[in-house]
């Protein structure tokens, strides 16, 4: 049985993969706070769980921790997912009828505003493996399990979720104002391929337990903070540290949202033969074809929002955020302060760098993972 510290990192949660680990008992009080984190347990837990006849744990000590834990970042989007399955205390007893009062509640709450977590962020995601009326999530679906294609809908919804992440920190709200156009198109058009391309296997048959969804969350750090996070990719320390972000000498903002799901991958999905072993460096390269211009749906009525592809999101982000994904056997980064966006047709241009090693002709190889994770970081400085 493998208990996750609540100080957990990206590379320990790697290494559970490596070592397929078939019994994970997550902490009570929910894991620390750090980019990536809450939507990665969700894709390696989920991957774990496609392999093995896996056990979900919760290392509740009372039942007084009921509640605090499904109101956590990662308590009720997990158990949602492993509740057919089963919920389990330390001790090995299936514990899912007696977290029902406190899943209902988050459930109720979730139904009318959204979100329901404690804190500055947002985790909301579906289950395709439930009925569409208690799978689908109210953010981006209608009462009738449909995507919602309005734009000013979809809009309203997402206003009211940045709103929520930013609870705490009102006065960037006027920060983001600017941006809320860009945002809600990013995180619109992240999803909308889950809905596309990550319901189910490759063959277009229902997946055993799925989840797609959605987390934003507000990052207010001191320099000093991001010298002292050697366990962090030193990409990603360097783009945080960038004096571009710096406010009153001390501090950066910063937003993440991150969508992900536990479908096929943009791996699987682009191949032809689908038994195929490929690369790693054939892998970026679908991933370049996938960000490339013209990749993205654009049908729709007017009044609807249309897909702009993920050329779109890149375009977005410009020459400030930061961009990562990780799906299949690799893992890539970019960093559009150092490269911003430009107009590219041809998708071998685009560069896209080793999120390990930071090299963009080699890239190394991940153990398999289910799904993707897109994640984007996007500065909120106050001028």
């Amino acid at each position: 049985m493998k208990t996750l510290n609540k100080n957990i990192n990206l590379e320990e949660l790697e290494n559970l993969l490596e070592k397929n680990s078939r019994d994970i008992t997550m902490p009570v009080t929910g894991v620390k706070s750090d980019f990536f984190l809450v939507p990665s347990i969700i894709q390696v837990l989920a991957t774990l769980d496609r392999r093995n006849k896996f056990q979900y744990k919760i290392n509740f000590a009372t039942e007084e921790q009921y509640e605090n834990h499904v109101f956590s970042e990662l308590g009720f989007p997990l158990i949602s997912y492993f509740w057919k399955q089963g919920i389990y205390n330390r001790d090995n007893e299936n514990i899912k009828y007696d977290l029902r009062e406190y899943t209902k509640k988050y459930y109720d709450e979730l139904s009318t505003k959204y979100y329901a977590s404690k804190g500055n962020s947002v985790t909301i995601a579906s289950y395709d493996h439930f009925p569409k009326a208690k799978g689908l999530d109210k953010l981006f679906y209608d009462r009738n399990g449909e995507l919602i294609q309005n734009h000013f809908l979809i809009a309203n919804n997402c206003q009211i979720v940045f709103e929520r992440v930013l609870r705490m920190n009102q006065n960037y709200l006027k920060v983001i104002a600017p941006l809320f156009d860009d945002l809600t198109t990013i995180l619109w058009e992240l999803f909308k391929n889950t809905h596309d391309h990550a319901k189910t296997d490759i063959n277009g048959s229902p997946l055993v337990r799925n989840i797609r969804g959605i987390h934003c969350k507000f990052y207010r750090i001191k320099k000093s903070e991001i010298d002292s996070k050697h366990y962090l990719n030193k990409n990603l320390i360097k783009y945080l540290e960038d004096p571009i972000h710096i406010e009153n000498g001390n501090f950066s903002s910063f937003l993440e949202i991150s969508v992900f799901d536990a479908g096929p991958g943009f791996i699987q999905r682009n191949l032809n033969d689908k038994s195929e072993e490929i690369s790693t460096e054939k892998q970026v390269d679908i991933i370049r074809r996938c960000l490339s211009k013209n990749q993205g749906s654009v049908k729709g009525a007017q009044g609807e929002l249309k897909g702009f592809g993920l050329d779109y999101v890149l375009r977005c982000l410009g020459n400030k955020g930061y961009l990562r994904i990780r799906t299949e056997q690799i893992c890539v980064t970019r960093n559009m302060i150092r490269n911003p966006y430009n107009t590219i047709d041809a998708d071998k241009k685009i560069v896209l760098h080793d999120w390990q090693t930071n090299s963009t002709k080699k890239f190394s190889k991940h153990e398999k993972i289910s799904g993707s994770l897109v994640s984007i970081i996007y500065p909120l400085k106050k001028s």
